[in-house]
């Protein structure tokens, strides 16, 4: 049983998918509105923004939703959760990044504005959160399937 196989699985449960696009909204909703892609006062489109940077917060918005939902199953049938996977789905939510947002990190650590310095090279930050959340995800997934059998 291949990752996709073992993810379809997972999401054919009603109460995992209606989990997944309950994570999926918030997480879009929230990278949106720190990224300046939705304009908040107003609830619209920001019209200055890069088609790519929408598109690589989608990515890492399904990708952080996919995780956290496997990992709730994973919890749910062993009581478990890798420490690896863990840490990917750590490491990919708090690098998250596009051009008019800092990495999320610095907002926790009340230095917003250093995201400033990251401008140039945000679109590679988001690809390198895409790559750990990917690999977080395989391994949950790899994690979740052995432990079943």
């Amino acid at each position: 049983m291949n990752s996709f196989q073992k993810l379809g699985a997972i999401l054919s449960e009603p109460k995992n998918s209606s989990k997944f696009a309950l994570f999926t909204a918030t997480a879009f909703a929230v990278l949106a509105v720190t990224s300046g892609t939705i304009i908040v006062p107003d609830l619209i489109l920001n019209p200055l923004v890069d088609p790519l940077k929408v598109m690589v917060i989608g990515a890492i918005a399904i990708l952080i939703a996919l995780n956290l939902t496997v990992i709730l199953n994973s919890r749910k049938t062993t009581a478990t959760t890798a420490f690896g996977a863990t840490a990917g789905i750590a490491a990919g939510t708090v690098t998250t990044a596009c051009t008019f947002c800092p990495p999320i990190i610095f907002i926790w650590l009340g230095a917003g504005t250093t995201g400033a310095l990251f401008t140039d090279i945000s679109i590679y930050i988001g690809i390198a959160s895409i790559i750990f959340l990917s690999v977080a995800l395989h391994y949950s997934l790899k994690d979740n399937c052995e432990v079943k059998q």
